[in-house]
């Protein structure tokens, strides 16, 4: 993955910073903390050096680079020095939200993942990933697995990447989707309409 550094675009007011609450970040007590605002800034701590001894390095508000969706990651370095590339919205949620259900994803309110302000974030489940990305995505009909083909003028259905077929309504379409997931037991997820 090539790595671009970056600065963080989000810009806060005097009155923001003046209220920004630090906490070290689990797993790197006393060498990294993370801020309300989705800061993340290293302690003046010292490091051994092999060669050199213990060397004192200064603490800075540290730069991130972003992944292919444009999201923040920060590269933390353990007592050890070894680095690890960690999403600053997730290092935000695990830090300030809890998170009673063990969801495993972070998402970002008003949709700008640039933005990790804790109230910007919030945990969800692998299934609400799913239903926000099928509201991005346009559809031509309102359920799972079928679309019109505007090449053929014709409606097709499909079901779990199998294409069932062309039809010339979307009525035939569902009847036969419906058909396959009755005769092969498919999961409930795709009987329903898209949300």
């Amino acid at each position: 993955m090539e790595a671009i550094k970056k600065k963080q675009t989000v810009s806060f007011s005097e009155e923001e910073l003046e209220k920004e609450e630090w906490k070290d970040i689990l797993g790197y007590e006393g060498i990294y903390q993370v801020s309300n605002l989705g800061r993340i800034k290293s302690l003046t701590r010292y490091v051994n050096r092999s060669r050199n001894g213990d060397a004192l390095v200064k603490g800075r508000i540290m730069k991130f680079f972003t992944n292919k969706n444009n999201a923040f990651h920060v590269e933390l370095k353990n007592e050890f020095n070894i680095g690890k590339s960690r999403s600053v919205a997730k290092i935000v949620a695990e830090t300030f939200i809890k998170n009673e259900n063990n969801f495993e994803y972070v998402k970002h309110k008003n949709g700008n993942v640039s933005d990790n302000r804790v109230e910007n974030l919030d945990w969800f489940t692998r299934i609400d990933v799913m239903i926000e990305r099928n509201k991005k995505i346009k559809k031509t009909s309102n359920y799972h697995g079928i679309c019109f083909d505007k090449n053929k003028n014709k409606w097709t259905a499909s079901v779990c990447r199998k294409h069932l077929g062309t039809f010339k309504t979307e009525e035939e379409a569902i009847n036969k989707r419906n058909q396959y997931i009755k005769e092969n037991n498919i999961d409930y997820y795709y009987k329903t309409k898209i949300i």
